[in-house]
């Protein structure tokens, strides 16, 4: 019974101990998975995990080794990583190969467990293969794969270097782990890939903002309708930096479809646009690009002969059409240095922006053909304004040049009159690159010229690059005008008179290649036509001016020589006023004297030195003889044919002359040369122009002669005058105790007048001082003063006050001198107590510097008329008591109105600055102080008038001057 009972307790308890044991292998291994899951918790990426994995299982299972790999998804014979561990050994590998256990693991997808490996391995076929460290061999081995599903991702083995280690319960434990761990690894996948695809989007975000960045750009360049070469290369530039190619090109298409022209290149060496301005399409890279209108897409251009046979070496190049709708424009192309797979989302973007420069440029060139309209008319409105406001030929021109420039691309306008009766460029006229030179003036054309070649054919010529099209004119030659430039753009139409002859030619000229077109020589055609019916009428209106210049310029010459009295002023005015309407090289004027005739003038003034060579005895052959002995004028328009011309060598450039007598009542005084170093250059016109100026020169040169004759009797005048004048001034000054006295009068050229006085009063003991200005000059004035001097100074002796003086002295002047003439005089008295009294009769008042460096201006009181004026002057007399050192200065006028070359005048403020700060200088030195000033002031200019001044200093020391 005993048995019975116990053997069911018996068997209970060890049910018991079984669910014990369960329950705690159980619990351990809970805390196993939830110490792996935290453990993997997070991890990025399949190291991270492995790493996590092997510091967690190796405290569960105490493996010797380890290892732990996921699978490649693209190669099912590797595995993409995994984690080795030996020990205290632990290496990182990917790409590794299976080995034959975990091979086994993969393929069969079951779990595997050996106890020990080192006996039964020999069962496997084939053996697996050792690693880690090969002086140990694994005993226990136990391994699992990681399974999804159906799908293994990886596996993981742990391996010890005993026998029997790992049981049944370990290896379920380590499938339940390698749950976990395939969960976890396809985690990290996910995230991994997720993180990928995240990046990935976010590239391709940012690539295509970039490419709509770039394209708004390019946009915006266009809104802003600039130049079609400027927007071309910023377009290129945006491209090329935003695919980082090497370089790009734009393209536009010719109108008959067979050549590619060069509109813009970025990044390119020069020898690119030097070589391939222009390029053919047929044989061309873009002739499938143009004819077929797809992209052209080349990966290795190494073994290009087109690319090597200029040097470049690109890799890479993408080619795509310039098109709206149908029509192609043009082509677009990049190129690279380097090799690289192009892209279709690039061919893409680049045939978008292909698209967009294509819009551009059509837009550029609809607004660029509505300019050119608008200029052409704008032009033609200004040239056709401008000749009807202007008739000067050159300004004309300048118009013209101007309204061309806004659309032409010419760096050289000119133009060229051409006078078909003389054949000769009547004027020819050029503007290059704003400087302006003339050429070809009253020459005929050269024959070989391009010019010559236009009016004898009356028809446009035009080279698109003239050094290498000149050899297709045998018959011409180039001729450098102005600059030593050669132009290579050259265009010529001819300029059609009324009647259909040619009048003139007008030219544009670039130094570029290929600067105008067909719609350029259409529109310079137009331009002529109009500018050849206003030359007529400016040739016309330069006839009538220059009838009018010649008119109002012998007008002039007649009045300049009505005023001039020298023969040589007379002769250079003839010769300089007579280039202005008879443009010569060289002229001269020969005059008789006796039996010979002598040059007495010559232009230009540098060919002096040959007036020796042009004297002519009379009784030799000569032309200037043949005129004398004529006494009519000759006209030689070859002098190397003439039977009257007597050649000289140092007259041997003369070409062609004009020869007119100077005639006065009858006699020839001499004749008037006209020489020019081209043939035919003067008219009959000239000589009848050449005759007025010659009869206008020989009347001059008589009045020259008879004034000569009349200046050497004014200059004995004059010389009457200065004496007459000199004698009136005191021969010693008078000497007074505490009175110093000192005088002065620097006359001018022409006496004008100043006189000055100082004399003794006999008993009363003064000095008195006159100072005065006699109106007029030369003689009369100096007589004037004499008598004004003579009378007041009586007067002074009889009288003592000083306005009685001026009064009766103004009574006698009244009555004896002349209607309209007058003097002005200041009289004073100086005693020796520094009692002074003064009266003035018009003279500039005087000027009393006190010692302390003040200035007063002694003005009397009552009227100050000068005398000679009115009989009954009531002038008044002003008493002024001088201190010690106190300094009067009388003067005349011409000292205050002294003046330099822009006109100013010494004036009174200069005058007075200097008293202030000299006043103290002795009489006479202050005197030389004045003058030395008023003369430094005027500089070079010539005395207009007398100076004179009288110092009395109160106080000094006697002096007299």
């Amino acid at each position: 019974m005993t048995q019975s009972v116990s053997d069911p307790i018996a068997e209970l308890q060890r049910e018991i101990d079984a669910l014990r044991i369960d329950r705690e292998r159980d619990l351990r291994a809970l805390n196993v998975l939830r110490t792996v899951s935290i453990a993997c918790l997070g991890k990025p990426n399949a190291r991270a995990i492995f790493e996590a994995m092997h510091q967690a299982l190796l405290p569960v299972f105490r493996y010797d080794a380890a290892y732990f790999a996921v699978c490649d998804p693209g190669n099912r014979e590797t595995f993409r990583a995994a984690l080795l561990v030996d020990e205290e050994s632990v290496e990182y590998l990917e790409h590794t190969p299976y080995g034959p256990l975990t091979g086994m693991l993969v393929q069969h997808r079951q779990p595997l467990l050996f106890y020990d490996l080192l006996h039964e391995r020999t069962l496997l076929t084939p053996p697996p293969e050792r690693f880690g460290n090969q002086q140990k061999h694994s005993r226990s081995w136990m391994g699992t794969p990681l399974l999804l599903g159906y799908e293994t991702v990886g596996v993981i083995s742990i391996q010890s270097y005993r026998p029997g280690i790992y049981n049944q319960d370990h290896l379920d434990l380590l499938q339940r782990i390698g749950n976990l761990l395939a969960v976890a690894l396809e985690n990290a996948a996910l995230v991994e890939q997720q993180q990928t695809l995240s990046n990935e989007l976010t590239e391709r975000i940012a690539a295509r903002t970039r490419e709509l960045t770039m394209l708004t750009a390019l946009a915006e360049e266009l809104a802003l309708q600039r130049p079609l070469s400027e927007l071309l290369d910023r377009a290129l530039s945006l491209l090329v930096d935003h695919l980082a190619m090497s370089g790009g090109a734009v393209r536009l298409l010719s109108s008959d479809g067979a050549e590619l022209t060069l509109a813009a290149a970025y990044g390119f060496p020069r020898v690119y646009a030097d070589q391939l301005a222009r390029v053919p399409v047929a044989g061309s890279l873009m002739r499938s690009v143009i004819e077929e209108r797809r992209p052209l897409i080349i990966d290795n251009l190494a073994q290009s002969e087109h690319w090597q046979r200029l040097g470049l070496h690109y890799r890479s190049l993408i080619a795509v059409p310039l098109q709206i709708g149908d029509r192609a424009l043009g082509s677009l192309l990049l190129v690279d240095t380097r090799q690289r797979a192009i892209q279709d989302q690039e061919i893409e973007f680049v045939r978008t922006v292909g698209h967009q420069i294509a819009i551009g440029i059509k837009t550029a060139q609809l607004l660029a053909e509505r300019e050119r309209q608008v200029a052409e008319l704008s032009a033609l409105s200004d040239i056709s304004h401008a000749a009807s406001t202007t008739l000067e030929l050159r300004a004309l021109l300048r118009h013209i040049a101007r309204a061309l420039a806004r659309f032409m691309r010419a760096d050289v306008f000119s133009i060229a009159v051409y006078d078909a009766e003389r054949d000769v460029i009547s004027d020819g006229f050029s503007i290059d690159d704003g400087e302006e030179h003339s050429f070809w003036q009253f020459q005929p054309p050269p024959p070989d010229s391009l010019t010559a070649w236009v009016l004898r054919h009356r028809r446009t010529l035009r080279f698109d690059n003239l050094l290498d099209e000149i050899g297709h004119y045998p018959e011409l030659r180039l001729h450098a005008i102005g600059t030593d430039r050669m132009a290579l753009s050259w265009l010529g139409v001819p300029l059609i008179g009324r009647e259909g002859q040619p009048i003139g030619v007008l030219t544009v000229q670039a130094y570029s290649p290929c600067a105008f077109d067909d719609r350029d020589e259409q529109f310079l055609a137009a331009v002529a036509r109009q500018v050849a019916l206003h030359v007529q009428n400016v040739m016309l209106f330069a006839a009538e001016q220059e009838a009018r210049r010649t008119a109002d310029t012998l007008r002039e010459v007649a009045r300049v020589l009505s005023a001039a009295f020298s023969s040589g002023e007379v002769l250079n005015v003839i010769l300089r006023e007579l280039k202005k309407i008879i443009p010569y090289d060289s002229a001269s004027i020969m005059l008789r004297e006796g039996r010979v005739l002598r040059a007495a003038a010559v232009a230009p003034e540098h060919i002096a030195t040959r007036l020796d060579a042009m004297d002519r005895p009379l009784n030799e052959p000569g032309a200037a003889v043949w005129v004398v002995h004529h006494k009519q004028p000759l006209l030689i328009e070859d002098v190397s044919v003439s039977h009257i011309w007597a050649p000289r060598p140092r007259l041997s450039n003369i070409q062609s002359w004009i020869g007119v007598p100077l005639l006065v009542k009858g006699e020839v005084l001499g004749v008037l040369n006209i020489d020019s170093t081209q043939k035919g250059r003067f008219t009959q016109r000239d000589v009848e122009v050449a005759q007025v100026f010659a009869d206008n020169a020989a009347i001059a040169i008589e009045n020259a002669r008879l004034y000569a004759e009349s200046i050497a009797r004014r200059e004995q005048e004059l010389e009457i005058a200065r004496r007459i004048q000199s004698n009136l001034f005191p021969r010693e000054l008078p000497r007074r105790q505490g009175i110093a006295l000192a005088a002065r009068c620097l006359p001018a050229r022409e006496v004008g007048g100043d006189f000055f006085d100082c004399f003794a009063l006999g008993e009363r003991r003064s000095i008195a001082v006159m100072i005065g200005d006699a109106s007029g000059k030369s003689v009369a004035g100096a007589l004037l003063m004499a008598m004004a001097r003579s009378v007041g100074r009586a007067e002074a002796f009889d009288h003592e006050e000083p306005a009685l003086v001026l009064r009766e002295t103004n009574r006698s002047v009244a009555h004896d001198v002349p209607r309209g003439t007058f003097v002005a005089l200041c009289y004073a008295t100086i005693d020796p107590s520094g009692r002074m009294a003064v009266a003035n009769a018009g003279q500039l008042t005087p000027v009393l510097a006190h010692a302390n460096g003040d200035i007063q201006y002694l003005y009397p009181p009552g009227p100050t008329l000068p005398l000679g004026i009115r009989s009954d002057m009531e002038y008044k007399t002003l008493a002024v008591d001088l201190a010690p050192g106190d300094t009067v200065v009388f003067f005349t006028d011409g000292l205050v109105e002294a003046h330099n070359a822009t006109g100013e005048l010494f004036g009174f403020e200069r005058l007075d600055a200097l008293l202030t700060k000299e006043a103290g200088l002795p009489p006479d030195a202050l005197i030389d102080r004045i003058i030395g000033e008023v003369i430094a002031f005027m500089g070079d200019t010539v005395q207009h008038d007398d100076m004179t001044l009288v110092v009395v200093q109160f106080g000094g020391e006697r002096t007299n001057d």
